[in-house]
């Protein structure tokens, strides 16, 4: 392995992968394809690209398998899995530097006793792989990285949640003088305002004094951003899920990605962004249904939004549900469908 605290100068490369959520089964009864196989077809991808390009640590922000429950986690994925890594690490002598996520555990337990008794807890005991929040900032070629694992949702006294913005406050003795730090976390940001419990990437800028940021959890394409600060700019990414498991609009259109970073000391970062193989969406889920279901669900949501306003409107008539239904605009399958449930409800 290469020395970690080398002081050697130069540009240094580096690839950022996002959630693999490894399975022996697709997350989704949609999938129809090997999903185990194009996984691991994904990862030698990724190690050929370290490779080619001369990498100098392979960056993963957490969700290395899918299933939170150990016993969900067969022998065999975990084996092949650390295959992957020593062959990565040990044979091409390319360290792998992750945090951890959600999924690597369960019940949100980040303790040493609750990661130990996870199927993840034997790739951390490979020489090469480095889990930065508990080993610390880990220094080559100039550039300091330092992580923060998932942490779970801060809750308040109303009832509510917020994400817990500790994980991005890096003390400064931690840092020291380096100029350019690198940041690894697993956790709720998103470049624009979308739900009140995730932070945004310029609130993050704020907290972090990193000049880099990869952030993990959400698997949408949330792209790369920059942005202004006194003491500097501050570079936010997540290119989204290595994989696609649940079938969604997104799902559909997203081409999974890793990201090729290329950063040296007191220079701008290079960020360039690799599509990994990956078969088109249409060959692999039944999306011609899946679209089908949507369309009666939003017909279906819509009739009820009609049928409450003719209700309001019609509440002096003489006018039974049977009458409304019939009187819609559904189709035959619909009317059917909102016959036989105001049937069952004995309306």
């Amino acid at each position: 392995m290469p020395d970690v605290w080398s002081d050697q100068g130069g540009r240094l490369k580096y690839i950022v992968v996002n959630d693999p959520h490894l399975d022996i089964t697709a997350p989704s009864s949609r999938r129809s394809d090997d999903y185990l196989e194009a996984s691991f077809k994904k990862l030698q991808f990724i190690t050929d690209l370290c490779v080619e390009i001369d990498a100098k640590a392979l960056v993963c922000t957490g969700d290395w398998f899918h299933k939170k429950n150990p016993q969900g986690v067969p022998h065999r994925l975990v084996r092949r899995l650390v295959e992957w890594a020593d062959n990565l690490t040990r044979y091409h002598n390319i360290p792998i530097l992750t945090t951890l996520g959600n999924h690597d555990v369960q019940f949100n337990d980040m303790s040493r006793a609750s990661v130990e008794k996870q199927p993840v807890s034997l790739l951390l005991q490979m020489p090469g792989v480095i889990r930065l929040e508990t080993f610390g900032p880990w220094y080559t070629h100039g550039i300091l990285f330092i992580g923060r694992d998932y942490r779970p949702d801060l809750h308040r006294e109303d009832g509510s949640t917020v994400v817990d913005p500790s994980q991005f406050e890096i003390p400064l003795t931690a840092i020291g003088g380096f100029g350019t730090v690198v940041q690894v976390t697993h956790a709720s940001v998103l470049p624009e305002k979308q739900m009140w419990t995730h932070l945004l990437a310029s609130e993050v800028a704020q907290i972090s004094p990193a000049t880099i940021c990869h952030t993990g959890h959400i698997h949408e394409d949330l792209g790369i951003h920059r942005f202004e600060r006194e003491r500097g700019p501050f570079w936010w990414t997540n290119v989204g899920s290595m994989t696609r498991g649940s079938l969604t609009e997104e799902t559909i259109a997203r081409q999974p990605k890793v990201l090729v970073v290329d950063v040296e000391e007191g220079e701008e970062p290079v960020f360039r962004e690799v599509v990994l193989p990956h078969q088109p969406a249409e060959e692999i889920y039944d999306v011609e249904s899946y679209r089908e279901a949507k369309t009666e669900e939003k017909a279906f949501r819509d009739w009820t939004v009609k049928l409450r306003e003719e209700l309001h409107a019609t509440a002096t008539q003489d006018k039974t549900l049977t009458d409304l239904v019939s009187e819609s605009a559904l189709d035959h399958r619909g009317r059917a469908l909102a016959l036989r449930l105001l049937n069952e409800a004995g309306a």
